[in-house]
């Protein structure tokens, strides 16, 4: 995750550094939900998207 795209970094100066790779990896990257307290049905929730979205069910 692109850490210095996050609201509590707005406005900061990030100096010379290239980050243009995580902008790049963040661009193209799926953050899952990943909580002690996800329920079975978040987990089922979760899972459908991922199906539905790679066109792998009738949804």
């Amino acid at each position: 995750m692109a850490a210095h795209r996050q609201p509590a970094y707005t406005g900061l100066d990030t100096g010379r550094a290239d980050l243009s790779v995580t902008e790049r990896l963040t661009d193209h990257t799926v953050i899952l939900p990943v909580y002690h307290q996800l329920t079975l049905d978040e987990q089922s929730r979760v899972i459908r998207s991922i199906l539905r979205a790679a066109g792998k069910t009738d949804d």
